[in-house]
């Protein structure tokens, strides 16, 4: 259930900031990615009774946080790419 509550922390995150910014940036991507493992990680914390459950999805998966914003980052490029070669 921890990944469903993430799942839809993304979505909304996601979301709210592209409601608010009207871009996509490096910099809202992160966002993105802290804003979701935040909640996810209050989520957690709740239900195991411990903040050390939901520190320790941070202390042992920053290197997937990391590749998620290079992966997200990579195909945002991509992405910006293949529009602006549609355009000409």
């Amino acid at each position: 259930d921890t990944i469903l509550v993430k799942s839809v922390a993304l979505a909304l995150v996601a979301s709210a900031l592209a409601h608010g910014t009207k871009q996509v940036s490096l910099l809202g991507l992160a966002a993105v990615i802290v804003g979701y493992q935040a909640l996810g990680g209050a989520y957690e914390a709740l239900k195991a009774g411990s903040f050390q459950a939901a520190l320790g999805d941070w202390t042992l998966g920053w290197p997937g946080l990391l590749i998620q914003w290079a992966g997200g980052a990579l195909l945002l490029g991509l992405w910006k790419n293949r529009s602006d070669s549609r355009r000409q």
